[in-house]
């Protein structure tokens, strides 16, 4: 039998008649059908049957405490239970190896990405008293009390989280499951090609004892879409610069876009560049370059030439295995077509004077290769002139860094847009103004990819959740 996910409408499970392929992207065999909901269905729910209002007071009736223990519960199901899959009874094993086929991850990698997403709520408390900076869980029962001795208020903000999903990687969803924590029930419009780990989630959330009515799952085209953070009156969208762009200065709107991140290394630091050369790496790489934190420009205040050539030829040694492989590190591209047309935009703008392409000297043949019907990107290094270059402040969903040459002050000049940034220094005055820069995550001598998940990342979904006031009572 093969999968047949359907839309669950917040207690009731529709399949549509419309619906999209699921295909294994290494023999375009298919593997079943994702059911694709319309737009004025998602309206109806949400407004006229009053779907979101049910969810809300429903999921608010449950303790804060009983909560955060069915999180940890759903944690272990996730992982160790046979749930459904889609019309089928999906083992662990069945999800990855589904996961595998159809999003280009290898093994390791979407094992690794649903340990991550495991261990965030095995954590939940702490994500919650992270992301509230230390207010008693309890306010979150009865709406107010005391932290600290100050007297404390909180109002919801919406009655569901709307949360349009990306394609590039299970691990995404941690945004989301902390929201069940707080008492905020969810609208899910999953990504076309990863519709799995949001869809076995619920499952897990319902068996540890979440009422099924405070989820909605509605696969569905990009103009329905667009209607869910309107419907719900707050969000997380997912999406290339676009696509966020739509949604830029809605305070009720957390985007999740291109993270542009970074790493300098100090001036102090650079002579032993080669010690460093493995951070490096792990930097530019870490989830085979498809998280919007692992870094995309690297500036250093000399030898740029020689840290270019190096890393280039460390990355070279990231190719593409069998999907079982333990050593398989790079991933495919789950839109071959979007990887041709990266591969193409890169080579064009490589026309543009002021940058070389230094990994192509490391690789035999070209940059996108197909291998086991697959379709991937192998890694590239940039050497660009300036930090002026298009190439510079680029961000792809695969393996690729540009490095510049500049000095540590010109470098916090010129960083632009930036999600988290890595500053390998021993000087306290660097390492000051990194932690004092706007930048959203800061890390100093250790790699990006090191989150910490009680501290918030792309803006903190307490205050997109929840709007924080005093009162006074004699």
């Amino acid at each position: 039998m093969t999968v047949q996910i359907p839309a669950l409408c917040f207690g009731e499970t529709y399949y549509s008649l419309n619906s999209s392929p699921i295909v294994d992207l290494g023999t375009s065999r298919p593997l079943g059908q994702l059911g694709l909901v319309l737009e004025n269905r998602i309206a109806v729910d949400c407004l006229q049957r009053g779907l979101l209002d049910v969810a809300f007071e429903k999921l608010q009736g449950i303790p804060v405490r009983q909560r955060v223990a069915m999180c940890i519960q759903a944690a272990e199901i996730f992982e160790r239970d046979v749930l459904d899959g889609g019309g089928i009874e999906q083992s662990p094993n069945d999800y990855i190896d589904l996961l595998c086929r159809t999003s280009g991850l290898s093994r390791r990698l979407a094992t690794a990405n649903t340990a991550r997403l495991c261990a965030a709520l095995r954590n939940t408390e702490g994500v919650l008293n992270g992301l509230t900076c230390g207010l008693p869980l309890e306010i979150l029962d009865v709406g107010f009390g005391e932290q600290q001795g100050a007297k404390v208020r909180l109002v919801p903000r919406v009655k569901a989280l709307g949360c349009l999903m990306p394609n590039n990687s299970p691990g995404v969803n941690v945004t989301w499951v902390s929201c069940l924590g707080f008492g905020i029930p969810v609208l899910i419009r999953p990504g076309s090609a990863e519709p799995f780990t949001p869809y076995r989630l619920i499952q897990a959330f319902i068996k540890a004892g979440f009422p099924r009515e405070i989820f909605g799952f509605y696969p569905c085209d990009h103009s329905a879409a667009n209607r869910i953070p309107d419907l719900t009156k707050g969000a997380i969208v997912f999406g290339s610069d676009d696509t966020v762009r739509r949604w830029a200065g809605n305070s009720l709107i957390e985007l999740h876009g291109s993270g542009f991140s970074k790493l300098i290394i100090g001036e102090d630091r650079i002579e032993n560049w080669r010690d460093l050369l493995s951070e490096l790496v792990e930097n530019v790489a870490t989830n085979s370059g498809r998280s919007c934190y692992t870094v995309s420009r690297i500036i250093v205040p000399k030898y740029a030439d020689e840290i270019a050539e190096a890393l280039a030829a460390e990355l070279a040694k990231l190719v593409p295995k069998p999907i079982d492989d333990p050593e398989a590190l790079l991933s495919a591209m789950a839109m071959p077509d979007r990887a041709k047309l990266v591969d193409q935009s890169i080579d064009e703008s490589l026309k543009i004077p002021g940058a070389r392409d230094v990994s192509a000297r490391y690789r035999t043949g070209k940059r996108l290769v197909i291998f086991e019907g697959r379709t991937y990107l192998l890694p590239t290094v940039i050497r660009c002139q300036t930090s002026q270059h298009p190439l510079a402040n680029e961000e792809f969903l695969f393996p690729f860094v540009a490095v510049v040459e500049s000095s540590n002050q010109k470098a916090f000049q010129e960083l632009g847009p930036t999600l988290s940034l890595a500053v390998y220094t021993d000087d306290e005055a660097l390492k000051q103004r990194a932690r004092k820069s706007s930048v959203n995550l800061v890390s100093v001598n250790v790699g990006t990819s090191c989150l910490d998940r009680t501290q918030p990342h792309e803006g903190n979904l307490f205050h997109l959740l929840y709007h924080r006031s005093s009162y006074v009572d004699c």
